[in-house]
């Protein structure tokens, strides 16, 4: 005969399963020379003194990268996230597989970009 589970229960596991599926994906990571973010709307400032690389996986995230650092590479893989560039920020390139994405930079800011997404900019403010 089958078995039957007490609505209590099966609300405790559903709930805890949620949140243990959200407390992995969520937030950035410092790891190293590499600056991760995951998760949906996570706000972040990286400010590293050394060169660095940012992947951005998540999505409706907003990265601020502050002023005199220097990036090897901006990876954004997600959608719909932001990216505030600080002046006096160098980044090597920007590349774009995701979609929907906006990376603002100083007037006059110099970098090469590669756009194998969809729907992204780069945009001088």
């Amino acid at each position: 005969m089958g078995s039957t589970i007490k609505p209590g229960l099966w609300r405790r596991g559903v709930l805890l399963l949620g949140v243990l599926a959200l407390a992995g994906c969520v937030g950035g990571s410092d790891e190293g020379s590499r600056y991760v973010v995951d998760g949906i709307r996570v706000k972040a400032t990286v400010n590293k003194s050394e060169a660095y690389d940012i992947e951005i996986n998540g999505g409706d995230c907003e990265l601020t990268v502050a002023a005199n650092n220097t990036v090897k590479r901006l990876l954004i893989t997600g959608l719909s996230n932001k990216v505030m560039v600080e002046a006096g920020t160098q980044i090597e390139v920007i590349d774009f597989t995701g979609g929907g994405n906006t990376v603002y930079v100083p007037k006059g800011f110099k970098t090469r970009v590669v756009n194998t997404g969809s729907d992204n900019k780069v945009v001088e403010r």
